[in-house]
C-alpha cells in the first residue's frame, strides 16, 4: 500500500481527513497517506517522554534540514462536533513534545507536524502499533507498554472476566479458566490471543506477565519512574529489576514501597544492594518499621532540582552533618512545593512523581517527630 492511497487503489490525496474517515466507514477501506497534520489537532497528552530527548529532536527539526522523519499517527472523528478529527500518536510522542517545547508559539503559529496517518486503524491496532514503537525508545519503554497492554485487552469481549495479567499468567502456567468462568472454547481463545500478542509485540510470554504482575503490585508513581539506561543526574529513577525487587517484597504496600525506593535513589544504590535491604526486611517482618527508620533516618537535607529542570522539590540524603534545616522550616518547604506543584502546569506524571515524595518525606518526618517528643516525655517523667 503506497502513502495517499487505499488498499483499492482509491486516490485520496486531495480529500480532507474527514471526507477520508468517512469513506472507510463506508467501505471498509484502510488508507495511509502523507501529510501535515496541524500539531493542534494531534493528540499526545499522557504520555511518559524522556524530556532530554524530546528537546534534542526539537531542536534538531528546527535546524536547516527540518523534520526529516515523518511521526506516525491514526486519524479519528473526536472533538466536539462529528466533522472534528484529531490525531493519535502512534510512533513520534518525543518529536511532538520536542516540537512543543522548543517553540513556544506553535499554537499561534498553525504549526504542522509532517505525518503518516492511518484511515481505518482500530483501537487494539493502535495499542499493538505503539508498543512496538516503543521498543525504539527504551528509557520510558516500561511505564508506557504496560497501561497500552491492558488497553489492547479492553478491547477483548473477556475483559470482564479477568485481567489482562491473568489472561498471560494462565497461559503462561498452561492452566484452566475454570477460576475465571471461562468454557474450553473462551479458554483456546484466550490463550491464542496471549500468544498472538506476545508474538506481535516482540517479547516472551513470560517476560510480559512478569512485568504485568509487579505493575500490578506496584504503587502507581513508582511505576512512572522506572526508566530503563541511562537517567541522567538528579532524576528519581528505578530499573524494572529495582521495581521489581521492592514489590515482590513488599505487594500492593504502597508506603513501604515508596520508603524503600527513596531511600534507593537517594543514596543511589544498586539493584544487589537494595535486594541485600530487602532480605533483611523480610527476614523480620516484625521490626520492618524499626528496620526501616533506621535506614531511612534522615541526615543532610538538601534541594534538588528534578530533570524537568523547572521544578525544585525536597528530598533528603544520609550523610554524617546534622540537618540543615529544622523540622519546622523542611515541613514549611514542603507545604510550599507542593502548592506550587498543584497549581503548576507540569505534565501529571511528574506531578505525580514529586507529590509522592513529599507525602513520603512528610509522613517520615512526623514520625520521627513524635518518637523524639514521647522520648523527651519518659525523660521528663
Amino acid at each position: 500500500m503506497l502513502p495517499d492511497q487505499g488498499r483499492g487503489g482509491i486516490e485520496v490525496s486531495q480529500l480532507p481527513p474527514i471526507d477520508i474517515l468517512r469513506e472507510v466507514a463506508r467501505s471498509g477501506e484502510r488508507i495511509v497517506r502523507r501529510e501535515q497534520v496541524l500539531l493542534q489537532d494531534i493528540v499526545a497528552e499522557g504520555i511518559i517522554i524522556d524530556e532530554q530527548h524530546a528537546n534534542d529532536l526539537g531542536r534538531e527539526m528546527l535546524g536547516p534540514w527540518g523534520q526529516t522523519q515523518p511521526v506516525l499517527l491514526r486519524a479519528r472523528i473526536g472533538g466536539q462536533t462529528n466533522n472534528d478529527v484529531v490525531f493519535d500518536v502512534l510512533d513520534g510522542f518525543h518529536r511532538v513534545e520536542g516540537i512543543k517545547s522548543v517553540k513556544p508559539t506553535w499554537k499561534e503559529e498553525g504549526t504542522t507536524v509532517y505525518s503518516t496517518v492511518l484511515y481505518g486503524c482500530s483501537d487494539e491496532e493502535m495499542y499493538d502499533q505503539r508498543i512496538l514503537a516503543a521498543n525504539s525508545v527504551k528509557s520510558v519503554k516500561y511505564a508506557r507498554v504496560a497501561s497500552w497492554m491492558k488497553g489492547a485487552w479492553a478491547q477483548t469481549p473477556w475483559r470482564e472476566k479477568l485481567t489482562v495479567t491473568q489472561a498471560f499468567g494462565l497461559t503462561q502456567n498452561d492452566s484452566s479458566g475454570r477460576s475465571f468462568g471461562l468454557n474450553e472454547t473462551e479458554l483456546d481463545e484466550v490463550k491464542e490471543w496471549v500468544r498472538k500478542k506476545a508474538q506481535t509485540w516482540l517479547s516472551p510470554i513470560g517476560t510480559i506477565y512478569q512485568n504485568l504482575r509487579t505493575v500490578d503490585a506496584a504503587a502507581p508513581d513508582l511505576v512512572l519512574r522506572v526508566r530503563i539506561g541511562s537517567f541522567g543526574k538528579g532524576q528519581l529513577a528505578l530499573t524494572p529489576s529495582q521495581l521489581e525487587a521492592i514489590v515482590e517484597t513488599f505487594p500492593l504496600e504502597y508506603d513501604l514501597q515508596r520508603r524503600v525506593a527513596g531511600y534507593a535513589t537517594s543514596e543511589s544504590l544498586s539493584t544487589e544492594e537494595i535486594r541485600s535491604l530487602l532480605v533483611k526486611l523480610r527476614s523480620y517482618p516484625e521490626v520492618t518499621n524499626e528496620i526501616l527508620d533506621k535506614e531511612l533516618k534522615p541526615g543532610k537535607w538538601n534541594q534538588v532540582v528534578t530533570s524537568s529542570g523547572v521544578l525544585r522539590g525536597v528530598i533528603y540524603s544520609r550523610g554524617k552533618e546534622g540537618p540543615s534545616y529544622n523540622r519546622t522550616s523542611i515541613l514549611r518547604m514542603i507545604g510550599q512545593t507542593r502548592n506550587y506543584v498543584v497549581n503548576s502546569d507540569l505534565p501529571e506524571e511528574l506531578k505525580l512523581i514529586v507529590l509522592a515524595e513529599l507525602d513520603a518525606i512528610k509522613t517520615h518526618l512526623r514520625k520521627t517527630g513524635q518518637a523524639g517528643e514521647r522520648k523527651d516525655i519518659k525523660k521528663r517523667k
